[in-house]
């Protein structure tokens, strides 16, 4: 049996940096080569704006936070 895990990022922005935010990840992803398994952004009724980014491999989501938070 094989488990399916992921580790999991979350980061919010205001929704008025939302297209710059998303740059600022494609591009650090990019330049890491790194493919997230799941990628998904919500915006919150404060103002702000979600992302959650999935990942398959721990030291992935581990460099990503870093960069991040």
């Amino acid at each position: 049996m094989t488990q399916n895990s992921s580790f999991s990022v979350r980061l919010e922005r205001s929704q008025n940096t939302f297209g710059k935010a998303m740059n600022e990840i494609r591009a650090w992803l990019d330049n890491h080569k790194i493919q997230p398994v799941e990628f998904k952004s919500d915006a919150g009724g404060s103002g702000d704006v979600a992302f959650a980014i999935r990942f398959a491999h721990e030291e992935a989501a581990r460099l990503f936070e870093q960069a991040f938070t």
